[in-house]
């Protein structure tokens, strides 16, 4: 951590607190959208730190060690979760990425993933309030045919992601 921190000040990238935002007082925040204005009108990036109170390191390593778990199961367990080759479990040669510039190979990806849909299921209402609890795929099929260690902690890093990218979203207004 100290390695980082003087890696962090030498950077010449502006370095953001997002939690000075997120729970600072109305001076805060406004200084802190003074910094997030001047990084993207220079140099268009910042070093964005902070954001451990909306995303925590243990959400996201609970998150890992539950895919971990989920793909090293069998593909019979995994195939149970498979939708369409874009949402849910993708099988190892599946995917062809050179397919999406027109430069299909004769060797597939060797690679599998698991996908969670990046928006609204046709007959929901849009839903983004992630302290509702409600995730939006959820209830899905493949979802439901996913181990529930992964599928909650799945839903957890979904509802810190979305706080902070509403957070992020809020700043740049």
């Amino acid at each position: 951590l100290v390695a980082w921190r003087q890696r962090v000040r030498r950077s010449l990238l502006p370095v953001i607190n997002i939690s000075h935002f997120v729970h600072g007082t109305t001076a805060d925040r406004k200084k802190v959208a003074a910094q997030w204005d001047a990084a993207f009108m220079g140099s268009g990036f910042c070093l964005l730190t902070g954001f451990h109170t909306l995303l925590p390191p243990t959400t996201v390593e609970q998150l890992r060690r539950a895919a971990l778990h989920f793909f090293q199961s069998n593909k019979q367990d995994k195939m149970r979760a498979h939708v369409d080759g874009m949402v849910g479990y993708v099988a190892l040669g599946e995917e062809n990425v050179g397919a999406t510039t027109d430069s299909t190979t004769s060797v597939p990806d060797l690679v599998e993933s698991l996908n969670f849909p990046g928006y609204q299921e046709d007959d929901a209402p849009w839903r983004s309030d992630p302290t509702a609890g409600d995730v939006p795929w959820m209830g899905s099929e493949f979802a439901l045919a996913l181990p529930r260690e992964l599928i909650e902690a799945a839903a957890e890093y979904w509802r810190g992601s979305t706080r902070l990218m509403l957070a992020l979203m809020e700043l740049s207004e």
